[in-house]
């Protein structure tokens, strides 16, 4: 099956996908960007960007929804239902990946909290990385790899954030 990934760019005016580094394009937004991301993505899923508000019908055919970098929070008053609707569509087997910045520049934290919540979950608005290698966090897949990360041999995180325990009631992957 040809999975859907959906990508919101409505409620981020940060890290675009819309447009891609170039030798023509120059500065902090040319260097903040996920472009080549979502080209990857469309090279293997049929990929889409959302410009509009959350709702049941645009989640129709989606698979997995990517909330990136929001600088703009979840049910407005334009829109209260985009919480509810998000969590609706992950209790009938959607997917959400949540990207973010390790601190809350531009409201991202607290917005993707909204989210992080309903999922019994909360970001810290903090740093973390190893001693010997400032501003990397290397994961290597462990031998009994959780099922979320196994198919993943390892990735290489530029800065994350921790999960605050005192609100968890998951596990960690």
């Amino acid at each position: 099956r040809f999975h859907h990934v959906l990508v919101d760019e409505y409620h981020s005016d940060w890290e675009r996908t819309d447009k891609p580094y170039d030798t023509e394009w120059y500065g902090h937004d040319a260097g903040y960007n996920y472009a080549c991301i979502y080209d990857y993505l469309t090279r293997y899923y049929d990929a889409s960007r959302l410009n509009a508000p959350i709702t049941d019908e645009v989640l129709r055919n989606c698979d997995v929804l990517v909330l990136k970098t929001p600088t703009k929070m979840y049910a407005p008053k334009e829109h209260p239902d985009e919480l509810a609707i998000i969590r609706r569509f992950v209790e009938r087997g959607g997917g959400v990946l949540l990207i973010g910045e390790h601190t809350n520049v531009f409201g991202i934290g607290k917005s993707l909290n909204q989210i992080a919540e309903i999922f019994g979950f909360r970001y810290r608005y903090d740093c973390l990385f190893g001693i010997d290698t400032p501003f990397d966090q290397l994961f290597l897949r462990p031998m009994v790899p959780h099922p979320v990360v196994q198919n993943v041999a390892s990735m290489d995180f530029a800065v994350s954030c921790s999960i605050d325990p005192g609100t968890s009631n998951g596990r960690a992957v």
